[in-house]
């Protein structure tokens, strides 16, 4: 079984794991592990090593020579890089480096089976354990750009606004950074705004009451301009995580379909880009879900979710549920479906099948900052899949490979 890990988020958890008073969670633990498992000749450096990153840096160092480096291609200079170090070089290597970066990126390129990603091919059929690599320019795509619609349907375009400060019925709108803030005055009429991402873009937003709001691409947002003194309530549509501001008096409610989630002060998110497939997980505090007749508690590290019309609870795969929150993608054994719809709503594509259906599932974790032609090309070398991508229609079409 292969899978596919981002190099800087595997580094990220090596350090997390060595440093002082600092512990993984079990989710963080079991992607190291994956990793680890992956290749027993680097883990068994890595952990005569003690398991440090900083400890690579001294070898790799004394072993590159820079000016030889610079002249060599980038294919020449990785295969005599793990030559030197004593590392086996994988299948199927590629890298993406600018000069400007070749020291950190030598250091990154010894921790191959951490690089970008390996993906899960699970099919019945016997596949080599190719491991595809990436270091990617860190090229930052993400939009942050979103629509405001005010009372009496006027729109305005965040991404084109500048420091101003509007007015909707006595309460202040200002835009702060990648923020929409809202400030209700001591008096004024509520009216009902409504905050839309488009494909590609997040954005944040301050409630009245000072409930902090991260909305996820394609995403739509309705609430007041003030909240009553005994009730807050919104209406999502898409998907966004929560920090609702405490307040016993005042239960805070998200409405989505027929779902709905009332606390008093936490931080959960919620997913509700169906709304026959609502996902609601909590991260801290409790929270009670709703769903036509039926209602369930939640504690830290639960989600609730639609089964054959019921509502269940399950543990939650926080790495998984919260990686957009990070500028990420994070797949755990997932057909070809979602993790189309995934990137059909981020890189803003149409999506279409033909022939037989695609029958392998993946797992796997990258940046949203890469192409979207590098994700299907890492998708494409793992098997079970091909894509034809038409730039002008915007379309990706998909065929089981044979």
């Amino acid at each position: 079984m292969e899978e596919i890990f981002d190099i800087e988020r595997i580094v990220f958890l090596i350090r997390k794991s060595k440093a002082e008073g600092s512990s993984l969670s079990e989710e963080e633990q079991r992607e190291l592990d994956l990793w680890v498992a992956q290749s027993p000749e680097l883990r068994a450096k890595v952990v005569a090593k003690g398991n440090d990153v900083s400890n690579w840096v001294p070898e790799i160092r004394s072993q590159l020579r820079l000016d030889t480096y610079i002249k060599e291609t980038e294919h020449d200079a990785v295969n005599r890089i793990f030559s030197e170090v004593g590392l086996r070089r994988p299948v199927t290597f590629y890298v993406w480096i600018s000069r400007n970066w070749y020291l950190a990126a030598a250091c990154i390129i010894v921790f191959v089976s951490i690089t970008a990603i390996v993906f899960n091919n699970i099919n019945n059929k016997k596949t080599d354990n190719t491991i595809i690599s990436a270091v990617d320019p860190l090229t930052d795509t993400l939009q942050n750009n979103a629509v405001l619609t005010l009372k009496g349907g006027r729109k305005v375009y965040l991404q084109s606004v500048g420091a101003d400060t509007l007015h909707e019925s006595g309460t202040l709108i200002s835009k702060q950074g990648n923020s929409v803030v809202y400030n209700p005055g001591a008096e004024g009429e509520k009216v009902f705004n409504e905050l839309r991402t488009p494909r590609s873009s997040q954005y944040t937003i301050l409630l009245p009451d000072s409930t902090k709001v991260f909305l996820n691409a394609n995403s739509v947002l309705k609430f007041p301009t003030r909240f009553e003194p005994n009730l807050r309530s919104v209406k999502l549509e898409g998907e966004a995580f929560f920090e609702v501001k405490p307040n016993s008096r005042s239960p805070f409610y998200v409405n989505t379909g027929d779902t709905r989630v009332q606390v008093l002060g936490t931080k959960f998110n919620i997913s509700a880009y169906n709304i026959d497939d609502v996902v609601a997980t909590l991260t801290e505090g409790s929270v009670k879900v709703s769903y036509r007749h039926e209602e369930k508690m939640l504690k830290p590290g639960q989600q609730s979710f639609l089964n054959n019309g019921n509502l269940d609870i399950q543990e939650a795969n926080l790495s998984k549920t919260l990686a957009w929150m990070d500028g990420r993608f994070f797949f755990d054994n997932e057909s070809i479906g979602p993790i189309m719809e995934s990137l059909s709503r981020w890189y803003d594509v149409r999506v279409e099948y033909e022939g037989d259906p695609v029958l392998d599932k993946y797992t796997g974790s990258f940046k949203r900052s890469m192409s979207l032609e590098k994700v299907l090309t890492f998708l494409e070398r793992n098997g079970g899949v091909q894509f034809k991508f038409n730039t002008a229609e915007r379309k990706v079409t998909v065929t089981r490979s044979k």
